[in-house]
């Protein structure tokens, strides 16, 4: 297999810039993710791909649930910050947040939208972890389009 050609091809994918909240007060984290899509239309589902051996991986399997908020592009210094190890420290420290309506999940009140998922089920994929969540709410702000990973100029 040419190993080249394929994460050459994977990075043309398109994948957007998302926060993924979970856990609930003192345990409550934001992380950005760009591997979610929908997968449902009814009833409303979305899928997330997180990293087996992380915090957010951990904590969402423990909370069951997750949020799920567009990035508009002006907002690319939060979604880098969210998106290094956090090394222990809060990664909800300096951002404005409210909790998600039914399962009081970490929201940020800049996002552009916000879907809040009860987690459906867990699938082990190679390095990661695919969590579906059933949409059970979710919300509209203004704001700027949400920009595509290849924009940013990161690299998963």
């Amino acid at each position: 297999m040419n190993r080249e050609a394929v994460k050459e091809v994977l990075r043309s994918l398109a994948h957007g810039v998302y926060v993924l909240g979970t856990g609930r007060d003192a345990s409550a984290h934001l992380a950005t993710v760009s591997w979610a899509t929908q997968v449902s239309r009814e009833p409303p589902m979305v899928a997330v791909a997180l990293h087996r051996e992380t915090r957010v991986a951990e904590r969402t399997l423990a909370t069951a649930g997750f949020t799920l908020s567009p990035l508009a592009a002006d907002q690319q210094p939060l979604a880098s910050r969210l998106g290094r190890p956090a090394d222990g420290a809060s990664t909800v420290a300096g951002v404005a947040l409210e909790a998600s309506p039914t399962l009081g999940l970490p929201l940020p009140t800049l996002a552009t939208g916000w879907l809040e998922c009860r987690a459906a089920s867990v699938v082990p994929t190679g390095d990661h972890l695919l969590v579906i969540g059933t949409v059970i709410d979710a919300g509209r702000r203004a704001g700027e389009p949400t920009p595509l990973l290849r924009e940013t100029g990161w690299r998963y």
